[in-house]
C-alpha cells in the first residue's frame, strides 16, 4: 500500500471534500484497513489525488501553446497573447508568466460602451510612490470633471505638483473596476486549479452565467433590469407602507359596548338609574356600601328581622324580647288533630314559660308538641 494506491481508492472522497483535512485521511485509513500511516503519507496521497482529478501542473504548462492555438482557431478576431521569461542559463527552458485572452466579440457586440475603472485601486498604487493631500484632492477632482477640457485642465495641474505622478496616471496598468473584484470572487474555486483547468473552468462558468441571463431576459418587457426593477418596488412599498393595527390589551372587568353619552343628552325615562341614589348594607344597616364589600360590625336588628323572615316563611310562632338573655313568655296555638273517627279537630292553648336566652330559639320546635297528622 502506498501513495498512489491511497490516491485512487480515496478519490471519490476527495471529489466531493477537495479540503480533506490529513487527520481525517489518517483516520479513515485507520478504520478501513487497520493501519497507521504518517502525515507525510496522507499528504502525497491527497496529492495524487487532485492530480488525477484535475490534471498535472507540468503536463498542462507543457500544452500552453496547444491550447493558445486552439482559442485562435476557434474564436476567429481573437487576441491570445502568452508572455515567458528565459532565464541566462545553458539550455534553460522558458518560464511561464503570463497570458492574455482579449475576444474580439465584445468590440463587435458593443464598439462604443464605456469602461471605467475604481479610482480608488489606481490611488492606492498611486499613494505607494507619490504621497500628500495636495495630490490627492488634484486627483479626485481630475475624477469628478465631466467633460474633456475640464478633464484636461485638472490632469495639469497634477504635473506641477510632484514630478512622475502624472507620467504613472497616464502610463499605469492598475486599472481595475469593481466588476474584475466580483469577477475574481465569482470564480475562486478555479484559482488554485493549474492553467488549463482554471482556463476552461473560467469559460465554462461564463457560458453558463450568460446562457441562464440570455433565458431569464427573454420573457421580461420591462425598461429596466430585473434587479434594479426589484430596488424600485421597495422603494414604493416603503414610501407607504402596510398600516399594522394597534395593539390590543383587554382591559379588566366586563367589555363595555354602550357608547360614552355626553352629560346634557337626554336619558331613558324608562329605565331605573342607580346614580343619585344611597346604597344601604344589609348587613351592618350602613349606607354607602353593600354586604359584598362590608367590613363593619353585624347589627343584631338586621339578624333579628331576618329570623323573623325566614320563621314566618316556615310558620314558626313570633317573638318578643327585651334583650339577650332576658326571660320570655311565649304563647303558641297548636292545632291538634284527633285521630280519625273522633269527630274533627280540636284546639288547645297553651303558655310555655322558656327560661333560655333569646339566641337558641332557632330551636323552637324542641319545646313544642309537634303537630300529628292523619
Amino acid at each position: 500500500m502506498n501513495s498512489s494506491w491511497l490516491a485512487r481508492h480515496y478519490i471519490d472522497k476527495v471529489k466531493e471534500n477537495p479540503n480533506w483535512k490529513l487527520a481525517d485521511i489518517m483516520q479513515a485509513i485507520k478504520n478501513d484497513f487497520a493501519l497507521y500511516i504518517s502525515k507525510i503519507q496522507a499528504y502525497r496521497a491527497c496529492k495524487k489525488a487532485i492530480e488525477l482529478l484535475d490534471g498535472s501542473h507540468h503536463k498542462q504548462f507543457n500544452r500552453v501553446w496547444d491550447y493558445s492555438a486552439t482559442l485562435l482557431k476557434t474564436n476567429l478576431g481573437s487576441t491570445v497573447q502568452v508572455l515567458t521569461e528565459t532565464l541566462p542559463m545553458p539550455r534553460a527552458l522558458p518560464i511561464f508568466r503570463r497570458m492574455y485572452c482579449l475576444v474580439h466579440a465584445l468590440a463587435v457586440i458593443a464598439p462604443t460602451a464605456e469602461h471605467r475603472f475604481c479610482i480608488k485601486y489606481l490611488y492606492g498604487n498611486l499613494d505607494k510612490r507619490y504621497k500628500g493631500k495636495q495630490l490627492k484632492d488634484a486627483m479626485w477632482d481630475a475624477t469628478k470633471s465631466s467633460t474633456e477640457s475640464e478633464w484636461n485642465s485638472e490632469m495639469n495641474k497634477i504635473k506641477e505638483i510632484p514630478k512622475g505622478a502624472y507620467a504613472f496616471l497616464m502610463e499605469s496598468d492598475y486599472l481595475l473596476n469593481n466588476m474584475c473584484e466580483t469577477f475574481n470572487g465569482y470564480i475562486l474555486k478555479a484559482r488554485d486549479k493549474p492553467i488549463i483547468t482554471l482556463v476552461e473552468m473560467v469559460r465554462q462558468t461564463l457560458m453558463t452565467m450568460m446562457t441562464e441571463k440570455r433565458e431569464g431576459m427573454i420573457g421580461y418587457r420591462r425598461p429596466i433590469c430585473p434587479k434594479i426593477q426589484g430596488k424600485v418596488e421597495k422603494l414604493k412599498s416603503q414610501r407607504n407602507p402596510p398600516v399594522q393595527p394597534p395593539s390590543q390589551r383587554r382591559p379588566p372587568g366586563r367589555p363595555k359596548n354602550l357608547r360614552k353619552r355626553e352629560v346634557d343628552e337626554p336619558q331613558n325615562p324608562f329605565k331605573l338609574r342607580r346614580k343619585n341614589k344611597k346604597i344601604k348594607c344589609s348587613r351592618c344597616q350602613k349606607y354607602g356600601h353593600n354586604k359584598t364589600i362590608c367590613k363593619g360590625e353585624v347589627a343584631r336588628k338586621g339578624k333579628l328581622q331576618v329570623r323573623k323572615k325566614a320563621a314566618s316563611r316556615n310558620g314558626a310562632p313570633s317573638t318578643q324580647s327585651s334583650g339577650v338573655g332576658s326571660s320570655s313568655r311565649v304563647t303558641n296555638t297548636v292545632k291538634n288533630m284527633a285521630p280519625f273517627g273522633s269527630g274533627g279537630p280540636s284546639t288547645q292553648t297553651r303558655q310555655v314559660n322558656v327560661q333560655q336566652p333569646i339566641a337558641t330559639l332557632n330551636k323552637w320546635h324542641e319545646y313544642f308538641p309537634r303537630v300529628n297528622h292523619f
